[in-house]
């Protein structure tokens, strides 16, 4: 469960492609062969499927729409993976030369924040780092993997601040800080305990966990709490969410532009459900199709963009769901790993 909530991310090659303009969607559409998936481009609306012309998992798009991050497998059987980064309009193709998973792009689009992970020779992980690398293919080491541990991590909606969390590896449950630097990692200032920050127009959100019992072991309960980065004083708990049996609580996905409104993930063992919380209440309430996980959430702030049937048993598929209400549009069949850019709007 923690690595499904921690699952919130030089060039090669240069070839032609047609200029794809107004793409706000990425997405995999899976095939039955084996190796990487092809990376896909949609309009707001689910229509004008494009392949972008280049194979990977979890493809990000960018606040802009002018680029998409992607993890391209390098080897399926040790499952060895390495950062790419692709300009939508022109299919050139940068290569970061290593592992840096889960991309998180700045707001003026120009680079990620992404994690690394270091290994003992047995080849087991020793650590979870954070880097940056640019569309150029420049690397920053924020915090070396080796003995760290990363657990989340965002912008500042300026781009010259970064938040995230850590501890020592292996890390506890209940132990992260909540660390505020610039955006090359200099000058970092612990603001508190916490986890998987999203930054927004006037305060981050992020999640506290505590240790319950559930089926007689223990077992993470999330609330989502927030602080104004520059007064660590100002931290208060958010939601007061009560799960039930083996649900562990709402992790934040997005802000709206207001800064009124966060969509979150609520988490479980074999539940995933989208919520979203307004501000003035802390509420939790569920929005959207059951088994769901929420990627973005519109530019008006009314509706996100949902994946569905994340926990086998059917084909993963992208609607548009409006908050405050369960029925949602379909837009993609096929479609996983969603991300959209800072425009979408179905």
């Amino acid at each position: 469960m923690r690595r499904l909530a921690i699952l919130a991310s030089a060039i090669v090659a240069v070839f032609a492609l047609p200029a794809l303009a107004g793409a706000t969607i990425a997405f995999n559409k899976y095939t039955k062969a084996a190796g990487n998936p092809t990376v896909h481009l949609a309009d707001d609306d689910g229509t004008g499927v494009r392949a972008l012309g280049v194979k990977g998992i979890e493809p990000v798009i960018s606040p802009n729409g002018q680029w998409v991050a992607y993890e391209y497998i390098t080897n399926m059987e040790k499952w060895t993976r390495e950062l790419r980064m692709v300009n939508v309009a022109t299919g050139g193709v940068v290569d970061a030369n290593f592992y840096c998973g889960g991309p998180v792009w700045s707001p003026d689009s120009s680079k990620v924040l992404c994690s690394t992970t270091s290994a003992s020779a047995k080849g087991d992980v020793t650590g979870i780092g954070l880097s940056s690398v640019t569309t150029g293919g420049a690397a920053t080491t924020i915090v070396k993997a080796t003995g760290n541990m990363v657990g989340g991590y965002t912008w500042s909606p300026t781009g010259t601040q970064i938040a995230y969390a850590w501890e020592r590896f292996p890390g506890t449950l209940t132990g992260a800080q909540l660390r505020i630097a610039n955006a090359d990692g200099s000058g970092p200032v612990r603001i508190g305990l916490g986890s998987m920050p999203v930054w927004g127009p006037n305060a981050l959100a992020y999640v506290r966990e505590t240790v319950g019992h559930a089926a007689g072991q223990p077992f993470a309960r999330n609330q989502i709490w927030t602080v104004n980065p520059s007064d660590p004083s100002s931290a208060k708990q958010l939601t007061n969410y009560t799960g039930k049996g083996l649900i562990q609580g709402p992790t934040p996905i997005a802000w709206s532009r207001d800064g009124a409104t966060i969509v979150a993930n609520v988490i479980g063992e074999d539940y995933l459900q989208p919520a979203y919380i307004r501000i003035a209440d802390g509420r939790v309430r569920p929005f959207g199709p059951s088994n769901a996980l929420v990627a973005a959430i519109s530019a008006d702030g009314t509706q996100a963009l949902v994946g569905a049937n994340i926990l086998g048993g059917g084909k993963e598929a992208a609607y548009a769901s409006p908050l405050g209400k369960m029925a949602s549009s379909l837009l993609l069949k096929d479609a996983a790993s969603l991300s959209a850019s800072a425009t979408w709007q179905p």
